[in-house]
């Protein structure tokens, strides 16, 4: 009887742990272009991972339906959407999230569709289904476009010291691509004026209200939540966008990062777009001299602009050399 007890035992145990923190996964989804249009025909790549003793359904793919439509059904711990394929397109991304990015490129998104929460029940993802699929969205590019515009999209990126007194300094793209040259004062030779503006600190952990200036020269410029700064829109702009926090309120932060912009200059010659991170507060301290150096703002720009007028923005020099060289 004791022994029968214990088999049994083992018998539950080993059970459990075989299918511990395995589930019969199902996801809904639906994949469009970046209008919104369904996209048929998309591979859509999948991988579901086990855990303990079950290895789970592994790597696999389906491909979406006429209405842009797909569901996964597998087995295992997790789901993770790996990458999205079509022709053409590029830079697969999910709606409905924030446009945090950490760069202007959106590489892709690994999407876990079905993961545990630390107390191994919760699950992450459950509300996707057929009639409310998790939607991804993609850029497909025009081939004839990009190749006509290939050669004229110019991208860089430099992290400014600029002076804390509100200073401008004029910032040119055209100098050369993946460079911009930046000079004090405001000029028309040039594509944007910026200047920060806050008091000084005593030390390098002080805070207080700070501003940051932007402006096109002879332009305007407008912030955007777009995920792809592929295309400049032809109206919406504003002469100066102005960007900072007062200390104190509750919406107060010492710096923003990832702030996206399209800006249209020179009085419509060039069109491009921005990416912006604002580190407003800077004062290095030297531990030989045991002295804080001289202060300053810091502002990262990454930018993209078309030397010919054209609002057409995208570029990826791996696909664009591609284009380029093609017939």
């Amino acid at each position: 009887m004791i022994l029968a007890t214990a088999a049994w035992g083992l018998i539950k145990w080993v059970d459990l742990a075989i299918n511990a923190g395995a589930d019969d996964i199902k996801l809904s989804g639906k994949v469009v272009d970046q209008f919104g249009n369904p996209l048929a025909g998309a591979r859509i790549n999948y991988y579901a991972s086990g855990e303990f003793l079950i290895a789970g359904s592994g790597f696999g793919y389906v491909f979406s339906d006429q209405s842009g439509k797909f569901a996964i059904e597998v087995h295992g711990s997790s789901l993770r959407v790996g990458n999205i394929e079509y022709p053409d397109a590029m830079y697969v991304g999910l709606l409905e999230e924030s446009t945090g990015y950490n760069d202007m490129y959106v590489r892709g998104n690994l999407f876990w569709s079905h993961q545990r929460y630390d107390d191994m029940r919760n699950l992450q993802w459950s509300d996707y289904t057929p009639d409310n699929p998790i939607v991804f969205d993609v850029w497909v590019v025009d081939r004839e476009v990009a190749k006509d515009n290939a050669k004229h999209i110019r991208w860089g990126k430099r992290s400014l010291r600029t002076a804390h007194d509100g200073r401008p300094y004029t910032l040119n793209f055209l100098i050369n691509d993946r460079k911009l040259q930046i000079t004090e004062g405001v000029s028309d030779n040039g594509n944007i004026v910026i200047s920060c503006a806050r008091d000084s600190m005593k030390e390098g952990s002080e805070r207080n209200t700070w501003e940051v200036s932007l402006q096109a020269v002879n332009g305007g410029v407008q912030s955007t939540s777009d995920r792809y700064l592929n295309k400049a829109p032809e109206s919406g702009y504003l002469p100066v966008m102005e960007v900072g926090r007062t200390f104190g309120q509750p919406d107060y932060q010492h710096g923003l990062y990832g702030q996206r912009y399209y800006f249209q200059s020179n009085n419509g010659d060039y069109y491009g777009t921005l990416f912006i991170d604002y580190q407003p507060f800077n004062m290095p301290y030297d531990f030989k001299t045991e002295q804080y150096e001289e202060q300053f703002c810091l502002i990262s720009i990454e930018f993209k602009i078309n030397t010919t007028g054209n609002r057409y923005l995208f570029k990826d020099k791996n696909l664009l050399s591609k284009v380029s060289n093609s017939d």
